[in-house]
């Protein structure tokens, strides 16, 4: 069975004409290994910005949202240190930025 785990990068910034461009090959690879393991369904988020304005943050609080969801099922409970659920824990965090 092939390792699906390899990294890829499907888009770069060329600082000296200001752009951001896509790996063409990359996406194909991503293509292709999708639909070798039967996945019909993605999403992509990607997050572009400036040296510390909350890139990192944004996509910890998507991942956290996340693991709340996949955890508990029944939509019960909390998985959190902070006793909040995943949507509680989003806008607890969003009136910091």
């Amino acid at each position: 069975m092939k390792d699906y785990k390899q990294p890829l990068q499907i888009i770069s910034v060329d600082l000296e004409s200001n752009e951001v461009k896509v790996n063409k090959e990359s996406l194909v690879e991503i293509q292709k290994n999708l639909k070798d393991a039967k996945v019909e369904k993605i999403s992509v988020v990607s997050v572009m910005g400036a040296y510390r304005t909350g890139k990192s943050f944004l996509l910890d609080l998507f991942l956290r949202y996340l693991e709340y969801e996949q955890t508990t099922p029944d939509g019960g409970g909390s998985n959190f240190e902070d006793g909040l659920d995943g949507a509680a824990a989003a806008a607890q965090y969003l009136k910091f930025i």
